[in-house]
């Protein structure tokens, strides 16, 4: 029976689900919650006490063993400040310790943890195109349109590195291209200065083009849609959040107010019903994306603060921690043993 219930995927998700909840629970929130329980009862234990004090004044009034009056009066005043002054500070202590390591992380740069998210902008394009633009694409030109925009952008990328190959050497140097992946980067910058056309690209190449010149240029996105041909609004709102921090709620917001995606709800049928159906989901996101975010915060703040203080220096910062790749940055090379208390930490 035990074996059974072991390999029932039921029962090993939610076991799982168990241990991943108190791996994000600390004895702060414990304390918190006691904190809580004992300001909330502290009223009817004080008029619980306050009956038994009663009773005792009345039995000392008749001649019977209780209390006097001045015990009467300060037993429950005494539970009362007791239950109340215990648990607010129960819940003050560890959340004043939270809220300063979640404050540290964020002014030392978890948010910008949104500059990793833009990293990887290449990587997005590619999906997009994939499973959006490509199909777009396919409805509306050939495939010989298509591979004839490809080639075209692949021999103009090619003629444009080998003209700035020709430059001389020192301009080159000077303008701090060192090497030919550098080339490959102004060749780049060259391509995007202007998006391809103004209608929708035929071709992966095309759409990276045209899109890595919208995100390049501030521009308000409808006078961005009109020039590149289409719109990539919502994937830049989503890059304006970072990894791991309590601001990313981008796909959030979109999915329950944008009016493109309201519209499509709206002409496929999604009713009231439907969003009474999502909101047990809707809760259990947000219920694991607050402790997820607060762990993450919390224990940066620790970290980043332990490793400023050991290497007595201000370089460490929470991407430093998060961004994956920089436990080999070259500045981390000042700081022996660095790189492994970055990885140890990283697994803790």
């Amino acid at each position: 029976m035990a074996e059974g219930t072991e390999k029932n995927p039921i029962f090993h998700n939610g076991s799982k689900a168990a241990r991943d909840f108190w791996r994000l629970i600390s004895v702060n929130d414990v304390l918190d919650r006691v904190g809580t329980l004992l300001i909330r009862k502290s009223p009817r234990m004080t008029l619980l006490t306050a009956a038994i004090t009663s009773s005792g004044y009345i039995s000392n009034s008749l001649g019977l063993p209780g209390f006097s009056a001045l015990e009467a009066v300060a037993v429950p005043c005494m539970v009362f400040g007791g239950m109340l002054g215990g648990g607010t500070a129960m819940r003050f202590i560890p959340r004043a310790i939270c809220s300063a390591l979640t404050t540290i992380a964020e002014a030392n740069d978890l948010n910008l943890m949104e500059d990793y998210r833009k990293s990887q902008a290449l990587e997005h394009l590619n999906v997009l195109w994939d499973r959006v633009f490509w199909y777009e694409s396919d409805q509306r030109y050939s495939r010989v349109e298509r591979v004839a925009e490809r080639d075209q952008i692949i021999a103009d990328r090619s003629f444009i590195g080998h003209q700035l190959r020709q430059w001389p050497e020192d301009v080159l140097f000077r303008l701090g291209i060192k090497k030919d992946e550098d080339i490959d980067e102004v060749v780049t910058d060259i391509m995007t200065s202007f998006p391809l056309t103004d209608k929708m690209e035929k071709s992966r190449e095309g759409f990276i083009v045209s899109s890595l010149f919208a995100l390049r240029h501030a521009l308000p996105q409808s006078t961005q849609a009109r020039r590149v041909g289409y719109r990539i609004n919502l994937w830049e709102d989503e890059r304006d959040g970072a990894y791991y921090d309590r601001t990313d709620v981008k796909l959030f917001e979109q999915y329950f107010g944008n009016t493109t995606i309201t519209d499509i709800k709206n002409e496929v049928g999604f009713c009231k019903t439907d969003h009474l159906r999502e909101l047990p989901g809707k809760l259990s996101r947000k219920t694991w994306f607050h402790l997820i975010t607060r762990k993450v915060a919390i224990e940066t703040g620790r970290a980043l603060k332990a490793l400023n203080v050991t290497y007595d220096t201000d370089m460490f910062n929470s991407q430093a921690l998060l961004w994956p790749g920089e436990e080999d940055a070259e500045w981390l090379e000042d700081f022996p043993g660095a790189r492994e208390e970055i990885l140890r930490l990283r697994k803790n």
